[in-house]
């Protein structure tokens, strides 16, 4: 202890002599260095600290290690703004710093005008103008992007239009939407494990290279990084709303961008429709659907609704996805770009001395010189992480009816990018995800709060929650598409994986708190670049099975074609009339028609996912519910075989049908040896078996005539004719539904 007298310490030296402090990084690891902190005589106030060590003033042997560049000194060493020593040589305000650096683990800038960035030291921030010239070229850099595709779009050029048909029909037929989602929720939580306030997962640092690439796709790293580097925003409250307002931003570039051009195409319909007439008189209005290539279905010339209604909806959808893209990154921010947590530093050791305490984001400010901050920490994270997922379940809770229903309004339109990919049951699934990525990517903050980022607490506790999505993903089943299920189960695999593999890494970690022995006693493994290596085949490997799992996945799901629209490549929307519950009835004679009912029923459900058919062996549960099953449901299809018109409850079906005035498919067995008639003998049977219906207040002839309004459709067995008599049956049930009625 400094200033102790000679003769006491001889006397007592147990109460004089400490052992040299080891520091974050142990003196074993000093020792490894080649260094001794402590020679002969020396005193708490000459401990001679490694290159790389840092502590808050003279009398502590509260040492911390510093932030490594990736620039190499000598042998191997890499530099660090923390220069060592005695610190007898600097003021206390820089002491143990290099020159130009001050404060916290030397993270400080000496010059006003500089900002420290992590990797090269103290930068000079870029000037106020820079920030402006950043917005305006990507501004620039959006609307002329959004200039040449629209100019695409209105080329009349027929190879550039078969092209683009083309496209349409592959993103249709792979569903990019909810893939993308998936990726993009892959990506946002993973980003987060580098992040030192969060998990702190360091790679070894000949690794750091190859993983830069991640960084310059992430909003935070292009608002905090090039934009205008945040620690430059010397105020924590406008960094705060630096951080937290651009979403809006945005949105109002956006929107502002959606409703001009509106209006601009709004002008030019009006002046086309001067010049040539009405705008609809080449609209093509035939209805046509397709396996493979025939021509398109169009939707019909329904009457036009005013000009603001498709950017309203635009604008809806933007600001949606503008929100769920930004979320997790402001939210985050919260934490990582503006922490109002402090760390705190012991300037001696007695345990009730005085200490230092530094923003946790910034450890080169020191805490209480903006107390308003933590007002605007707290209305954010109200605005963020708690009110946009509110709004997202509010939403979907508002349009769930007409969803479930098959009925879709304009603003169930404009939000279907929430609840489109799930089935209906799970149409709030979006709102779940959501929470999943906001607890891993910003709640788990709150989780060992002082401490968290240089344990293993958070992690474990990532592993559990991502295990328990997946657990509950895996049962639940909730994405329409089976591959989308696929791929959303191996991303949150591959997150359980990267989350297990960071603690390795943290247990190796050269610059943590498990140095010396945590790395070879728990894993085995000799250091950080073993870890990191082992990690990294790991994860390649993984990878690679994930995406030739999701590849066989996506090519047996496109062994099984669906029936889409060859104008956009969509499929068609399953829209039910007002009052249904079914799309279609299927009405079949049990002794002769029921097999074959039961395979259009089932292939008809496999070409168009989601329809909903009634069928007796499936849904009946009383046949005194034939009428009310038959009234709830959009179309009438009948199978038509030998017997048919004989059996009563078939008659009392087709009676209510014609009651109802259901629109009427006919379709119509072509296998003699199954019970196949020619239509006069169907005609001939039918007024046989209807002219003494009892009850009837319609006659024979005025039934049949609504079943063999179109000529029947001519069912075929062999797989190739079969789809094309599914096709017309199809084709036929779209026409008659709300959605396409008028083709």
């Amino acid at each position: 202890e400094p200033g102790a007298d000679p003769e006491d310490v001889s006397k007592e030296p147990e109460l004089y002599c400490k052992e040299c402090p080891e520091g974050e990084g142990s003196g074993r690891e000093w020792q490894q260095l080649g260094h001794q902190a402590c020679p002969r005589n020396t005193t708490i106030e000459t401990i001679d600290l490694p290159h790389n060590y840092w502590r808050a003033s003279k009398r502590t042997t509260d040492i911390h290690k510093c932030t490594l560049w990736d620039v190499e000194v000598s042998d191997g060493e890499l530099a660090s703004p923390c220069l060592g020593g005695d610190g007898s040589e600097s003021s206390p305000a820089s002491r143990y710093c290099v020159e130009g650096h001050k404060g916290a683990l030397c993270e400080g800038c000496v010059e006003s005008g500089s900002y420290f960035d992590g990797v090269n030291g103290c930068k000079s921030c870029p000037p106020p103008t820079y920030l402006a010239v950043f917005v305006g070229v990507v501004i620039g850099g959006a609307s002329m992007l959004a200039l040449c595709i629209e100019r695409l779009r209105r080329i009349d050029n027929a190879r550039l239009q078969r092209a683009k048909r083309h496209l349409l029909r592959v993103v249709a037929l792979l569903g990019l939407q909810p893939k993308l989602k998936i990726l993009v929720s892959f990506y946002q939580v993973i980003n987060v494990l580098r992040l030192r306030e969060a998990y702190d997962v360091r790679v070894h640092r000949a690794f750091t290279e190859w993983l830069d690439f991640v960084a310059v796709v992430d909003l935070d790293y292009l608002l905090g990084k090039l934009a205008l580097p945040r620690d430059c925003i010397r105020s924590m409250g406008l960094r705060l709303a630096y951080l937290e307002v651009w979403p809006y931003g945005a949105l109002v570039f956006a929107l502002i961008w959606i409703w001009i051009y509106a209006a601009v195409e709004q002008a030019l319909i009006a002046h086309d429709s001067r010049s040539k007439g009405s705008p609809h008189s080449s609209r093509r209005s035939g209805c046509e659907v397709s396996l493979s290539s025939p021509r398109s279905l169009s939707r019909p010339n329904r009457p036009r609704k005013p000009w603001w209604h498709k950017p309203l909806r635009r604008s809806i959808f933007a600001t949606i996805v503008i929100f769920y893209l930004a979320l997790p990154v402001v939210s985050r921010g919260l934490f990582v770009g503006a922490s109002i947590r402090c760390l705190e530093f012991r300037l001696d050791d007695d345990p009730k001395g005085e200490t230092v305490r530094y923003l946790e984001d910034n450890v080169g400010v020191k805490c209480g010189s903006d107390e308003a901050i933590e007002p605007v920490f707290w209305t954010f994270f109200v605005l963020w992480p708690v009110l946009v997922p509110l709004a997202f379940f509010l939403l979907v809770l508002h349009v769930r009816r007409s969803v479930r229903s098959r009925r879709p309004s304009m603003l169930a339109n404009s939000t279907a990018f929430l609840w489109r990919d799930y089935n209906a049951p799970f149409i709030y699934w979006e709102i779940v995800d959501l929470l999943r990525k906001l607890f891993l990517t910003t709640f788990v903050f709150f989780v060992d709060e002082n401490n968290g980022n240089a344990r293993l607490l958070r992690l474990v506790v990532a592993v559990f929650i991502s295990a328990l999505y997946l657990t509950v993903l895996a049962l639940m089943r909730p994405f329409k598409r089976s591959d989308d299920l696929y791929l959303a189960c191996m991303s949150n695999f591959l997150l359980i994986r990267c989350f297990t593999s960071g603690i390795v890494i943290k247990l190796c970690d050269e610059s943590g708190a498990f140095v010396d022995y945590s790395c070879a006693y728990y894993t085995g493994l000799p250091g950080s670049y073993e870890a990191t290596v082992l990690v990294g085949v790991l994860s390649i490997t993984m990878l690679v099975v994930a995406v030739l799992v999701v590849a066989m996945n996506i090519a047996t799901a496109s062994a099984n074609p669906t029936i889409r629209l060859v104008s956009s490549g969509c499929e068609p929307a399953l829209e039910l009339s007002e009052g249904c519950e079914h799309d279609g009835f299927v009405s079949h004679v049990w002794s002769t028609g029921q097999d074959q009912a039961a395979t259009i029923v089932r292939r008809l459900q496999m070409l168009l996912p989601g329809i909903c058919l009634w069928l007796d062996i499936e849904n009946m549960q009383s046949v005194a519910s034939l009428e009310s099953a038959v009234g709830g449901s959009s179309v009438f299809i009948v199978f038509l075989s030998q017997g048919y018109f004989k059996s009563r409850n078939c008659r009392r079906e087709l009676y209510a049908a014609h009651a109802a005035s259901k629109p009427v498919i006919a379709v119509r067995e072509t296998e003699q040896a199954k019970g196949a008639l020619s239509v006069q003998g169907l005609w001939t049977e039918g007024r046989e078996g209807c002219a003494f219906e009892a009850g009837a207040e319609a006659p024979a002839d005025a039934v049949l005539g609504r079943v063999f309004a179109e000529a029947p459709v001519d069912w075929v067995r062999l797989h190739v004719f079969q789809l094309e008599s599914l096709k017309m049956i199809a084709l036929r049930m779209l026409k008659r539904s709300p959605y396409y009625r008028e083709c």
